[in-house]
């Protein structure tokens, strides 16, 4: 299982002693399904790394929900910009599973920026993969249909979307439940059609 200081060292040179000054400024929590830890128009405190479980990011308008994105295992999730420029979070960060989860208060970032020179530097290359991350969600919404970016969900993360309620996933697709039951009728046939 990763931690913060160890997923920042799969991108970027990160020293024994500044990992071990991370590891000291974060905490663990085990966090209940359907939490909220964040909620929509809130100033974002904390900064997560998902070390088990599963959260998603909601936008709600007019009271629909939105899926922003799903979050799974071994994964670092802020409501940015909130958590960078102290402005009201534009959508909600909820626990989906029960979650384990490494938590960096912001008070502690910032102390973090203080004790570890590169921190500054790793938060933008952690901003950057953010942002690549929702450019390739973005492009998939433009060119891929929604049977594409099903499949696509599914291949990426297959044993985790089995635990995704159907309207969670319709919504994050951008289409109806009843679409996304015939998208899943029509992969189950092709399947059975090839056996």
């Amino acid at each position: 299982m990763l931690n913060f200081s160890n997923y920042i060292s799969q991108f970027v040179l990160f020293p024994g002693k500044d990992k071990k000054i991370l590891n000291k400024l974060c905490t663990t929590k085990h966090i209940s399904k359907n939490k909220i830890l964040i909620g929509q128009g809130d100033i974002a405190k904390e900064a997560y790394f998902l070390q088990k479980g599963m959260m998603v990011m909601v936008y709600e308008k007019k009271g629909k929900h939105y899926i922003r994105d799903f979050v799974f295992d071994n994964t670092p999730t802020v409501a940015f910009p909130s958590f960078f420029n102290n402005k009201p979070a534009r959508y909600s960060i909820k626990t989906l599973t029960e979650c384990t989860l490494e938590v960096l208060s912001k008070q502690n970032y910032i102390e973090a920026c203080i004790k570890i020179p590169r921190m500054k530097s790793i938060a933008l290359t952690g901003t950057n993969h953010g942002h690549m991350a929702l450019e390739k969600r973005f492009e998939a919404v433009l060119t891929l249909t929604p049977e594409e970016r099903y499949i696509d969900l599914l291949q990426n993360n297959r044993e985790m979307v089995k635990k995704i309620p159907v309207g969670l996933i319709a919504s994050y697709l951008g289409i109806s439940i009843q679409s996304l039951s015939r998208i899943r009728r029509r992969l189950t046939d092709k399947k059975n059609s090839v056996i």
